[in-house]
């Protein structure tokens, strides 16, 4: 993105989030040269890999109840148990 230093002045705060948020550089013109460039700061990796995934879940529902009756289950069984029947009788 590419602004003047008039623009710059009266949106200084905004573009600075703008670059934090987005990681987008902004480049400020000065009478059509560049005079300056906000750039992003480089974000260190987390000390370990799955912090990168904080705050991209959530949780709906209660964790506590089956996903499953044993009904479903015992008839996910047989089915089961009949495909491994069926492919080896052929």
């Amino acid at each position: 993105m590419t602004i003047t230093v008039n623009e710059f002045q009266s949106l200084g705060a905004s573009l600075l989030e703008r670059v934090r948020r987005f990681h987008e550089e902004v480049e400020i013109l000065d009478a059509g040269v560049v005079v300056a460039r906000l750039v992003p700061e480089e974000q260190s990796q987390p000390a370990k890999p799955w912090h990168i995934l904080r705050g991209a879940m959530g949780i709906h529902g209660d964790l506590t109840e089956p996903v499953m009756t044993e009904e479903e289950v015992e008839a996910g069984l047989a089915a089961e148990a009949k495909n491994v029947i069926g492919s080896h009788a052929s």
